[in-house]
């Protein structure tokens, strides 16, 4: 009977640079060449919707080109609320990084809703507006032309009452990776060594990886003759990705919103896409449904719709015959050697029964923590029996 032992050992990083990446808008749009744009530093921009249940605002100050590298500074000090036309407020809450959480419920088809800001010592408000209600998705599709082709992750919904021909939609993704190898022990949280067991979270071999989309995904049903979206790509993915390799999982956010949403976010995006940077000058004129009470000339950028929420989630496992597996050169590579050129990785040892020596290979080839995105934070929900 043989068994693999592991030691390695992890280095951490320091003093890494972050630049936090603006929000990028996608649509169906038209060539676009921005006019009167102007570098506008230090303006608010509020991002978010005013939706059922739960609503997020992120508050945030814009930023010139020369900048760029400083990134943009979040609002975490402002009085935020969603407030309806009778005059009831609900309350923000602050949840860090420039986040304000607002319960709102259930939203009132015949009610009108605002959001109320105070920042730095001014007041915004958007317009009020009744809520839009959004249908459900009909559903989530894997899309692959053939072999070597990308996966698309695609979403599909209709609309009977045709409330609004404009959609916006987001998603959250979470997949489990695994390392080409597995080792039974060494160092995992501490920097004493442990056994591993692939029935419990000591291990390198399992892992699991979460993004999310950095941008929102605009669509419409404009021009045809009923309010139909057909397989709208919401995400690609590379055929041999590990994000496909064991099983992969999203949930989707979708909202209907009014046309002037629409054009506004569309707006944004060609001006992104006409200059060449997130960090672009912004149009002088474009300008959303926000106003500055306080100071009706200080410029405000954000739009603020409000409308419900739809969601869906939905597991696309291995058999689908999505993920092509790459060729690895870990079973290669392992030797005897233990200054075999990776001193500066780690590397892992394996023994079998005496008197065979230890054997020796890259950390990459068996902590599944080196994949991108990737840790040891299992979701409570997930449905394999992998720890």
């Amino acid at each position: 009977m043989c068994h693999i032992i592991l030691s390695f050992k992890i280095y951490h990083m320091r003093n890494l640079l972050y630049i936090f990446i603006v929000v990028l808008l996608t649509g169906c749009v038209e060539p676009y060449t921005p006019s009167g744009v102007k570098e506008i530093s230090g303006q608010l921009v509020i991002e978010g919707s005013i939706s059922d249940n739960e609503s997020v605002f992120i508050l945030r100050t814009s930023v010139k080109l020369s900048e760029m590298l400083t990134g943009n500074e979040t609002v975490d000090d402002a009085f935020v609320y969603v407030e309806k036309e009778t005059g009831e407020q609900l309350q923000g809450v602050f949840t860090g990084n420039g986040t304000y959480t607002v319960a709102t419920g259930d939203l009132n088809a015949g009610m009108k809703y605002r959001l109320y800001v105070e920042a730095g010592g001014e007041e915004y408000s958007s317009e009020f507006l009744y809520p839009l209600f959004t249908p459900g998705i009909d559903s989530i599709t894997p899309m692959k032309k053939g072999v070597g082709e990308p996966v698309y992750i695609c979403v599909n919904t209709h609309d009977p009452d045709d409330n609004s021909r404009y959609y916006m939609w987001s998603f959250k993704e979470i997949w489990e990776v695994k390392a080409d190898l597995f080792a039974n022990y060494g160092y995992l949280d501490s920097d004493f060594p442990q056994f591993f067991t692939s029935s419990t979270s000591e291990n390198t071999y399992y892992c699991w990886g979460r993004d999310n989309s950095k941008k929102m995904i605009l669509g419409l049903s404009e021009n045809l003759s009923e309010n139909v979206i057909s397989n709208m790509k919401l995400n690609e993915i590379p055929c041999k990705s590990d994000k496909l390799s064991i099983l992969y999982y999203i949930t989707v956010k979708q909202n209907q919103i009014r046309k002037e949403a629409f054009d506004y976010y569309s707006n944004i995006q060609k001006n992104v896409e006409q200059t060449g940077s997130i960090f672009a000058p912004i149009p002088s004129e474009m300008r959303g449904n926000i106003l500055c009470v306080t100071n009706p000339a200080l410029h405000v950028i954000g739009y603020i719709d409000v409308s419900t929420t739809k969601e869906k989630e939905i597991f696309f496992p291995e058999n689908l015959g999505l993920y092509e597996a790459p060729t690895t050169s870990c079973f290669r590579e392992i030797t005897d050697d233990p200054e075999f050129a990776y001193p500066v990785y780690g590397y892992y040892e394996i023994s079998f029964s005496l008197p065979i020596p230890p054997l020796y290979a890259p950390q990459k080839c068996v902590d599944c923590r080196l994949k991108e995105k990737s840790s040891k934070n299992r979701p409570d929900f997930w449905p394999n029996n992998h720890y």
